[in-house]
């Protein structure tokens, strides 16, 4: 699964904000890594992917979730 999928797959089931809060421990003790999902997961990178979300990626998720949703109310009409 790429990047976004798995990113996208955080915040549609909701583990997003565990995903942060374990970058946020480990980053306030210097942890240079964490297991997230049964891999270790890289502090740096985790806030990259925590500042996409916060910036991007959570519009860009709704933005989605609207499309969808004008495809099925489109499909029913139809």
């Amino acid at each position: 699964m790429g990047y976004m999928n798995w990113i996208h797959s955080m915040i549609q089931d909701g583990s997003y904000d565990s995903f942060r809060m374990l970058y946020k421990n480990a980053d306030k003790y210097n942890i240079n890594s964490f297991i997230w999902g049964g891999e270790s997961i890289n502090t740096n990178f985790a806030k990259y992917v925590c500042e996409f979300v916060n910036n991007e990626g959570l519009k860009e998720y709704d933005e989605y979730i609207d499309r969808q949703a004008e495809l099925d109310q489109a499909s029913i009409e139809s």
